[in-house]
């Protein structure tokens, strides 16, 4: 039965895995009453979330290298907007694109501020971005 499993699982892609494991077992996953001993459900969220602050901002930067990626930044964007035509625009499609690449779920901090608002807003959003960034460089450039 295993080996069939296996092979059918192997063999075709458009299978649900864990699907065809509960078909198998005939069991539904129970949900855990406990976690790292903590049984209270707000106890248990803010275990939670005290874990994946820890783990989110586990991620050491040095400030220096910040500041050379923000002077690298602000030089690039010094010699785009001073060229013959002194025209730069990024369009509201590569700010679509580019809001695309940003992964759900992410917070930046306190403010409540969430990817998911630039992924589910509507393409409003990257005129009035692309807007932004065009005023930003044209008010540095002159």
């Amino acid at each position: 039965m295993k080996h069939r499993f296996a092979t059918a699982m192997l063999f075709n892609k458009s299978r649900d895995f864990w699907a065809e494991v509960r078909k198998m077992t005939g069991k539904s996953a129970v949900t855990s009453t406990t976690v790292d001993g903590v049984s209270e459900p707000d106890k248990i969220a803010e275990l939670f979330a005290s874990k994946y602050q820890t783990l989110y901002s586990s991620v050491a930067y040095s400030t220096s290298d910040m500041d050379r990626n923000k002077h690298c930044i602000h030089t690039r964007i010094a010699n785009i907007s001073t060229r013959e035509n002194s025209s730069f625009c990024i369009s509201a499609e590569e700010i679509g694109m580019c809001i695309s690449m940003l992964k759900l779920h992410k917070n930046d901090g306190g403010t409540g501020l969430n990817t998911n608002h630039f992924n589910y807003a509507n393409a409003d959003l990257h005129f009035h971005v692309a807007f932004f960034i065009f005023y930003c460089v044209s008010r540095q450039s002159s």
